[in-house]
């Protein structure tokens, strides 16, 4: 990565001349940036004949690559050998296994994961932080959002009409009309494998017009400190380029305790260099606003195990259309339940004319192959989850205690499921295997996409029907208003309509209302006349002032001549 007066410079994929994006929209990068994923298409031949072939597979017993004829010659790959042989002997075609593998990358030391971090920081949405010990705390927002906007909008203009990704793209959405994105936010516990999972998403789904974008970072295995730090958002490149374009959130880790994540570490550590006046290889993701938590006061208040399980909740949860909670151990299973409920109440709770529910996704993260194989249908997962936990309504204490007060409100509560749809427009429960099954983790993956996609479809489907659909620009304002909402209380809800007031205030007279009439109408067309425009309001503008007049019982001719002058 090259960069120029403090821009980063992306190459066009089309051409040789280097556009420029700022760092807080640089979403693009040249493949080769990421060096620890790039392809070794040398590699890419037979281990037995050394051929190479257009069509290589690989055994996740042998661990060697294999063409047509090699795999069928040998002895244990036999059809009639199948039957007394490991299942561990699978076909699996060598290009599953490239796609599917750098997503579980894990950086070989310290070194790396620093590097690898300060890389990603440009990737930080928002955090926590403060400049000294026992100072104020303060939010920061580092504009990723309207970065990444940006960014995508700047490339969608520019490439205009020049490839056939696109042309399907304005034929249904002229360029630059307003776009509308979906929040997806992951959450879970700390090392629970979020990370691992956006990276994985967006692998699976990486642009074909051979762009790369940026990826999260996993800890190193072992480790039982946190890796990342504050909230990070990520493009899915499926997307990206849409009229509805899909953001990962990735949440910091919940149980993470008072130490500090790694990321933390590593950024104090470089602040301390460059204050001794050492110059740094990368350029650090600069703070876009900050905003003093004034409801942080007490000691409990002030710890990062409270921002993350009390503050960021909020924030994320009162946006999201998708809300995806990744998991490991299936038998602790009522406690993400529980978690679920709990932040749903803090967030969905404490604001005011909320348009939808979100759509809950709770991912069994490296679940073991031999489980019953019907579990790794969506359906099937989620049917069998929720009637494990059907008679536990009354049975557990937290349960119990929110069923209660849906009671209280007249909600008829007879399980589990009923409780949760108090909160949540659906649940669904999607397995996902370990590593080491690469075509079944694509399988999973895949099927956790459309998951993802539904959701966010049906939430943007109830929002249009509300007339409470975002586009990017007014989803940036809503985000900031509840950046200071959030900041000022923890205590006083969010109001949406407030804020969309705020936004879009009602006119103080009637030429205001007609003025912001017009404008709406430029906004629609793509070549807007003013006398065009007004020559259209002409008459709902005469039938107005002929509606008051008559309600007002105002005297007078049209031209406001007194009726005894006529006489």
């Amino acid at each position: 990565m090259k960069f120029m007066n403090g821009h980063a410079l992306v190459m066009n994929p089309s051409g040789p001349t280097p556009r420029i994006y700022s760092l807080l929209g640089e979403v693009i990068k040249q493949p080769d940036d990421d060096g620890e994923e790039t392809d070794e298409r040398d590699a890419d031949g037979c281990d037995v004949c050394d051929e190479y072939d257009d069509e290589l597979f690989f055994c996740q017993a042998c661990k060697w690559k294999f063409c047509g004829g090699c795999w069928r010659a040998q002895a244990v790959h036999k059809p009639k050998r199948k039957a007394s042989q490991p299942a561990e002997h699978v076909k699996i075609p060598l290009s599953v296994v490239r796609l599917v593998q750098p997503a579980f990358s894990n950086p070989p030391d310290d070194k790396s994961l620093e590097k690898w971090l300060a890389a990603e920081e440009d990737a930080a949405w928002f955090g926590v932080g403060k400049s000294v010990k026992d100072s104020p705390l303060y939010f920061h927002d580092y504009g990723r959002y309207s970065g990444l906007m940006a960014a995508t909008n700047a490339y969608l203009k520019s490439h205009e009409r020049t490839s056939s990704v696109y042309e399907e793209i304005y034929d249904d959405f002229p360029f630059p009309n307003p776009r509308a994105p979906s929040l997806v936010s992951f959450v879970g516990q700390t090392g629970a494998g979020k990370s691992t999972l956006i990276k994985l998403l967006i692998q699976i789904k990486d642009s074909a017009e051979g762009l790369n974008f940026h990826r999260p970072v996993a800890g190193l295995p072992g480790k039982d400190v946190p890796t990342s730090e504050d909230v990070h958002l990520y493009l899915d490149p499926g997307s990206s380029l849409s009229t509805n374009p899909i953001l990962y959130a990735d949440c910091e880790g919940i149980d993470g305790g008072a130490r500090e994540p790694m990321a933390t570490t590593f950024r104090h550590k470089r602040d301390e260099s460059e204050t001794e006046g050492d110059n740094r290889e990368t350029v650090s993701n600069q703070i876009s606003s900050k905003r003093e938590l004034h409801w942080a006061k007490s000691p409990l208040e002030r710890t990062r195990q409270f921002v993350v399980a009390k503050f960021y909740p909020r924030l994320l949860f009162t946006f999201s259309d998708v809300v995806i909670f990744v998991h490991r151990n299936p038998r602790t299973i009522e406690s993400v339940l529980e978690k679920l409920i709990e932040w749903a109440t803090d967030a969905l709770e404490a604001s005011y004319n909320h348009p939808i529910l979100p759509y809950a996704v709770i991912v069994l993260n490296s679940t073991p192959a031999n489980i019953q194989q019907s579990l790794w249908d969506v359906d099937v997962a989620t049917e069998a989850l929720l009637d494990s936990l059907s008679k536990t309504l009354n049975r557990n204490v937290v349960f119990a205690e929110y069923a209660k007060s849906w009671k209280a409100r007249g909600r008829i509560l007879e399980n589990v499921e009923d409780l949760m749809m108090c909160y949540y427009s659906s649940v669904r429960v999607v397995h996902l295997p370990v590593d080491t099954e690469p075509k079944l983790v694509l399988d999973q993956a895949q099927k956790l996409y459309t998951e993802i996609t539904f959701g966010c479809k049906v939430a943007r489907e109830r929002k249009s029907e509300l007339r409470m659909l975002l586009d990017e620009d007014s989803l940036q304002h809503y985000l900031q208003h509840a950046f200071d909402h959030y900041s000022r209380t923890l205590e006083i809800p969010f109001d949406f309509v407030q804020a969309s007031f705020l936004f879009n205030p009602i006119p103080a007279n009637f030429g205001g209302s007609i003025l912001k009439l017009a404008i709406a109408l430029k906004d629609q067309q793509k070549t807007p006349d003013a006398r065009a425009i007004f020559e259209r309001l002409s008459r709902l503008v005469a039938s107005c002032i002929l509606l008051d007049a008559a309600r007002h019982r105002i005297l007078g001719t049209s031209n406001r001549r007194p009726i005894a002058a006529e006489v």
